[in-house]
This record gives C-alpha cells, structure tokens and sequence, in this order.
C-alpha cells in the first residue's frame, strides 16, 4: 500500500482507497471439446469466460462502487487439430473471436471486439 500512496500522490491522484469488498478479483473459466476425425486428426471448439471485478471501478481513480457490475470476458475458437503422425508434431489451424480486453497491456483498458485466425506449431 505505501507504494500505493507514493505514487498516487506523485500524480496528484487521491481518493484511491477501495471498500474492503474490493479484492481486484479474477474468476476465469474454459472448456475445450474435440471430436475425432478418423486419421486426421480432430475438430475442436474452445470457449473461455473471464470475470473481473475491476469492472466495479469503472477503471477509473474514485470509481469504485460495489453495486457497479463485474466486467466480463468471453473467448471462443474453434478449428482443427492434426494427428502427430502427419509428421507435423502438434499442429493446429485456429478461428477465434474475443470480445474483451485488449491483451497488450497499453491498451488494458479499451474494451475490443475482433476475429483472428492462426496456425500454432510444436515438434
């Protein structure tokens, strides 16, 4: 907490002290199905929910309030899965849409919304 108060009075920033309610809590959630296609490989479908009790700050210094609502995350791909032996170790082709936070850290706060395709390769 001195770190806390250090830097907020740096800024000029006061009214940062949160209700004991407030723990910056972060509920996360997933489940990830495959259904098998013959030699191939197999077709998968991810889905992931994430709950952030940041939400109740309005991200913003003084913005807390306890009956401000818990800012949700959601997740969701889909695509294929190939058999290692392809010869392509663990390959998979990805669709995927996110409607949430930035993952870049200096865009943390913007909410976004986007679609993204992908090829993940391990030997």
């Amino acid at each position: 907490m001195y770190l806390q108060e250090v830097e907020s009075s740096n800024e000029n920033i006061t009214g940062t002290d949160f209700a004991d309610s407030y723990k910056a809590w972060i509920i996360d959630g997933g489940v990830e199905l495959h259904y098998p296609l013959h030699n191939l490989g197999s077709l998968f479908f991810a889905a992931d929910v994430t709950a952030n009790q940041d939400g109740q700050t309005l991200h913003q210094v003084g913005g807390y309030d306890p009956d401000n609502p818990w800012e949700f995350e959601y997740t969701l791909g889909f695509g294929i899965e190939f058999n290692q032996s392809l010869g392509l170790g663990h390959a998979r082709i990805l669709c995927s849409y996110h409607d949430g936070r930035f993952p870049l850290l200096n865009f943390f706060y913007q909410r976004s919304k986007y679609f993204g395709i992908g090829f993940s390769l391990s030997l």
